[in-house]
């Protein structure tokens, strides 16, 4: 059976308001943010792992360097997540029949969910699906879109995803329920990357 080409994204653009230093580069798991997050996309059943840069996009690209990706900056990245969707659209192998768009902020993804959204994708057979996780707290990232959505994807404006391509396409979305909450955590203040760096230590 052929494989099924799947891109995955990383957004990792963001300015970092809310934190002075950026979130992306941040010490965790005896690397960074960013690079625990990569690590864990390489040993998925993804066909390419693209990540999506803007500030402090030097420091990224000499970190991604290690790694068998493709590290892109996103000049515009100050006027949105959108910009930085578009780039990793553009950046994607021909012919890529879906892309799992990941957030850089996100580091307790894992493989095994990973996969089995990918495995439900690849089950549907066909290319309007959308896979989304979700959790006690409602839907969440990272989230698989269908190549019949990538034009859609590519007109989405500002600073927003693909929450509007998801809300337009209801009825082929699959949802994956995850148990666990701190699959879903992002860290978008010092103490989220406290409660982050204590998940961490508690796995040791």
């Amino acid at each position: 059976m052929k494989k099924t080409h799947i891109s995955g994204v990383v957004l990792a653009a963001g300015a970092s308001t809310r934190m002075q230093k950026n979130k992306i580069l941040l010490p965790l798991n005896g690397c960074t943010v960013i690079e625990t997050i990569v690590k864990t996309m390489l040993k998925t059943t993804l066909s390419e792992v693209i990540v999506i840069g803007g500030r402090d996009y030097d420091a990224l690209s000499e970190l991604m360097a290690s790694y068998p990706v493709k590290c892109i900056e996103n000049k515009a990245y100050l006027v949105g997540q959108s910009t930085s969707m578009i780039k990793g659209l553009s950046e994607m192998a021909t012919g890529a029949e879906g892309c799992f768009f990941f957030m850089g902020d996100q580091p307790l993804i894992d493989v095994e969910h990973i996969d089995q959204m990918i495995h439900s994708f690849e089950q549907s057979g066909s290319p309007k699906t959308i896979v989304t996780p979700v959790g006690h707290e409602g839907r969440g990232a990272p989230v698989l879109f269908g190549a019949a959505w990538f034009n859609a994807l590519r007109e989405v404006k500002g600073d927003q995803g693909g929450r509007s391509v998801i809300f337009k396409a209801k009825s082929h979305v699959i949802s994956h329920f995850i148990e666990r909450s701190s699959f879903f955590w992002d860290i978008d203040d010092e103490m989220m990357y406290q409660r982050v760096l204590n998940e961490m230590d508690q796995k040791k």
